[in-house]
């Protein structure tokens, strides 16, 4: 099978420039050392590294099965809320030049009986 691709100088030549690259890029170092001389991207994700050292002890500590206790961002867990939430206010339409927003439904029966 060697006769359908004859080695020729310019193969060899760049099968050599791809072990040098290879070999140049295997004594590179993982990581920028000083990161004021790399260009940093307006995209945030793209300025992290790529490789990321994960500590085995916060591996072993988090189960994937537990469920995570709901936080209440800051707050103890069994306080209530000073405000409690609103409900969304629904869109109604009267006229089809008008829209009245309102969450009582009882402002829009007046304004249609009046």
């Amino acid at each position: 099978m060697s006769f359908l691709d004859p080695r020729t100088n310019d193969s060899e030549l760049e099968v050599q420039r791809i072990i040098h690259l290879q070999n140049v890029a295997n004594r590179l170092p993982d990581a920028f050392i000083d990161t004021k001389k790399v260009t940093k991207s307006h995209i945030s994700a793209e300025n992290v590294p790529t490789c990321l050292e994960v500590p085995q002890v916060t591996l072993t500590q988090i189960k994937a099965f537990e469920s995570q206790i709901r936080r209440k961002r800051g707050r103890p867990l069994g306080s209530k809320d000073a405000n409690p939430r609103k409900r969304k206010e629904h869109i109604f339409s009267i006229n089809h030049d008008a829209n009245v927003t309102t969450s009582n439904v009882f402002e829009i029966r007046k304004g249609i009986l009046s």
